[in-house]
């Protein structure tokens, strides 16, 4: 009887701490279902509005709409130019993402297993440029443009209302910060596999291309999104370079829209999801990667 009882508050007990287990996690769950509610009530919000009649804002402050209107996008589509601004934004990020992976893959992989001459130093004043903000360099690269253009107009690349007005910042100030995670990424590969391939008679661009590049894939996706992102949605540099209505990017688009149409809030709201769309796919794409980069240093160290 003894026996018995005892296995019964054994068992009482195990169940009892499963429940509060149970409880724990129940619990967890509803405050992080409220958190991202609350983060993401203001963009569904902008999602349902955009598919309001125009001007039901004004009297229809609910968050459906009485009637869901979606001839409004072709209209917003045609109004805003987007097949001409959503292209060159297209380019641009593309183009910067692709050469700002390729240079701080190539750079990071020096400065972590090549022993260059003053390697330390010159990586610390690389990395001073993660402390300039991009405003205090409008002045110099918008002269440096001009410049360029007058002087070096290879193919219409390079000057004032080109892509190359925009890429070339786009990727240089985001080099720093590329470097800096790649560096430390490489630091944690082991050198075991590099020496067996030096010893079978691998160079090392071989060896970076073949064998270190596909390891880093976690990270160059975390990487890609983090750029693409900051390079859709840049506005201040886009504004300066691109002047003509046939080079300006999305983020003008909606300016110059709203500008227009400052009282069509629904078309607004319209373009801006037309806007995100992209970076959205994008990021469903990449979110196993993004992830995996983003826990990476850690399940290592």
């Amino acid at each position: 009887m003894r026996g018995t009882t005892s296995l019964q508050r054994t068992s009482a007990l195990g169940l009892s701490k499963r429940a509060r287990e149970a409880l724990q996690g129940l619990c967890l769950h509803a405050v992080l279902i409220v958190i991202a509610l609350l983060f993401l009530f203001p963009l569904l919000y902008i999602v349902t509005t955009s598919f309001k009649e125009s001007g039901e804002h004004l009297h229809n402050a609910g968050f459906f709409p009485i009637t869901w209107e979606f001839a409004k996008y072709p209209k917003v589509f045609e109004q805003a130019n987007v097949a001409v601004t959503g292209v060159n934004s297209f380019v641009i990020t593309v183009v910067t993402t692709v050469l700002g992976l390729m240079l701080s893959a190539l750079a990071a992989y020096a400065f972590s297993r090549l022993e260059l001459p003053g390697r330390n130093l010159i990586f610390l004043v690389l990395l001073t440029g993660l402390m300039i903000p991009t405003a205090t360099l409008i002045v110099p690269l918008y002269r440096m443009n001009l410049w360029l253009g007058d002087n070096f107009p290879v193919g219409g690349i390079l000057g004032q209302n080109t892509y190359g007005a925009v890429v070339g910042p786009y990727v240089a100030l985001g080099l720093p910060f590329a470097i800096l995670l790649m560096k430390y990424y490489f630091d944690t590969l082991p050198k075991e596999i590099e020496d067996s391939a030096l010893i079978d008679g691998a160079h090392r661009l071989q060896i970076f291309w073949f064998l270190i590049l596909p390891l880093t894939r976690p990270i160059l996706g975390s990487l890609a999104i983090f750029k693409a992102m900051g390079t859709w949605n840049e506005f201040l540099l886009a504004m300066l370079f691109l002047t003509k209505p046939a080079m300006k990017t999305l983020p003008l688009a909606i300016i110059q829209y709203t500008g227009m149409y400052f009282n069509a809030m629904e078309e607004i709201f319209a373009l801006m999801v037309m806007m995100s769309l992209p970076v959205v796919v994008l990021f469903l794409a990449l979110q196993k990667q993004f992830i995996s980069g983003l826990t990476q240093g850690a399940v290592k160290g």
